[in-house]
């Protein structure tokens, strides 16, 4: 009985690994999305960043492209490490794991999106980097009346 425990075992690291490694692309590629990217040209504007991992709008210290890019870098690496961290940690409970895994996947992808984050990316802020100063904040206002949370405006 033993050597089919250990098999059994064995064989729900791969799915687990598989699931791993479908989160870490599924992230990289909603970050590195055209929408994503252009929701960032416009927060820019108003010297902003949206951080995935906190779901929240940030206020960048010292406000450029620069500064930007390496806070998006940063914030997808957390987010990637995190995933890791917790998929090797399912891993280790092998079939139950890649369940638990599997369920907690599937909340943040389809259940957990917080009221914030789906406004921002049903707005026109996702659709085009052309936007001005005016239009942005106005759809900041929006989205602050709608939350009723204070933003970093």
């Amino acid at each position: 009985m033993a050597p089919e425990l250990g098999v059994a075992y064995v064989t729900g690291l791969i799915p687990n690994f598989a699931l791993t490694s479908l989160h870490l692309w599924l992230a990289r590629r909603r970050a590195k999305s055209p929408d994503t990217q252009n929701l960032q040209l416009n927060l820019l504007k108003l010297q902003l960043v949206w951080c995935e991992t906190k779901a929240e709008l940030q206020r960048l210290n010292p406000p450029t492209p620069e500064r930007s890019l390496d806070t998006q870098d940063r914030d997808l690496e957390h987010y990637n490490k995190t995933a890791v961290i917790f998929g090797a940690l399912c891993a280790a409970i092998s079939w139950l794991g890649f369940f638990f895994q599997l369920l907690m996947m599937a909340s943040l992808r389809y259940l957990a999106s917080p009221r914030n984050e789906r406004f921002l990316r049903a707005s026109r802020l996702t659709q085009t980097p052309d936007l001005t100063v005016t239009e942005i904040s106005e759809i900041l206002e929006q989205l602050q009346s709608l939350t009723g949370q204070q933003l970093p405006v």
